[in-house]
């Protein structure tokens, strides 16, 4: 006599696995895109804190004042004076053709006019096509401006004026405004991950309209359509739970991202998501196509 075929769930999930392992869609699916994404995602995201922007400054003024503010440029944390043009010509020319992402143009007589009590105007350019790091070159040379007239000398003139060095002491701090890993990445890896987990659960309930027998998932789930949607999406549940643990190693482990929260709520809250996502995709092939006939 022939021995029964198993039938339940687990019966249901080994012959999704066996499926899986043979269909090289799905294999696809569930393991190389979502690995290729966190892979190329960890690499976009691989300097977290924007550093070393490169500026570009025409100082046209060569005093003792306009060091001062060359200096404070040099020291912000974001940016880097790598460049010195002697006109504004060339410095629109580095900042069209990529060399700077900004400039800043210092005009001539700056130490008097200041001196004299008058207002000149240092102005600054920067490259908005790309649009973070020029707001955060912006931002960084604004603030060196400021800083550095809040230092120059009140009142009349002051011959013995002496600009000192600036010593340039960079840290990276706790910033979630600046660091794209902890505000960006940590947010995009588990969005990339939730919409390939809809499109494998609904990919693993069509292919018993297409390629397999919605006869034989019924017949091996015992007839109940429960245990067989169950018993279907479980190995998917199993998969994508090591998917969101490399997310976890990604940005906790990978980039040193401190975890502040209650592990088992975290671990419950990844579950639910992906339990979620892969009943959504069910769902809307189910919908779509024909509902399962009632259990037996």
């Amino acid at each position: 006599m022939t021995a029964a075929q198993p039938r339940g769930l687990v019966a249901v999930a080994a012959r999704e696995v066996l499926w899986m392992w043979r269909d090289k869609v799905a294999l696809l699916l569930v393991v190389g895109i979502p690995l290729l994404a966190f892979s190329l995602l960890a690499a976009t995201f691989g300097n977290a804190v924007i550093r070393n922007l490169h500026v570009d400054v025409v100082d046209q003024d060569r005093s003792r004042t306009s060091m001062t503010f060359v200096q404070a440029i040099s020291a912000a944390p974001g940016v880097n004076v790598d460049r010195r043009s002697f006109d504004l010509s060339g410095a629109m020319h580095a900042v069209r053709s990529g060399e700077a992402i900004a400039a800043v143009y210092i005009p001539k007589d700056l130490e008097r006019d200041i001196m004299a009590g008058r207002r000149p105007q240092i102005v600054v350019f920067f490259n908005k096509q790309y649009f973070t790091p020029g707001n955060v070159a912006s931002t960084s040379l604004q603030s060196a401006v400021s800083a550095a007239i809040a230092d120059l000398p009140r009142g009349a003139a002051s011959p013995g004026f002496r600009p000192g060095p600036l010593v340039v002491e960079q840290y990276v701090l706790t910033n979630p405004a600046l660091n794209y890993a902890q505000f960006l990445l940590r947010a995009i890896l588990p969005t990339v991950l939730h919409v390939v987990v809809a499109i494998a659960g609904g990919y693993a309930v069509g292919s018993e309209f297409g390629s397999r027998s919605m006869s034989e998932w019924l017949a091996t789930a015992g007839g109940s359509s429960l245990t067989a949607l169950v018993g279907k999406l479980l190995p998917y549940l199993a998969i994508f739970l090591l998917m969101m643990a490399v997310v976890l190693g990604i940005i906790h482990g990978l980039y040193e991202i401190p975890f502040r929260g209650n592990p088992v709520l975290v671990a419950a809250a990844a579950s639910l998501l992906i339990i979620a996502y892969l009943s959504v995709g069910a769902l809307f092939q189910l919908l779509v196509r024909n509902s399962l006939p009632a259990s037996a």
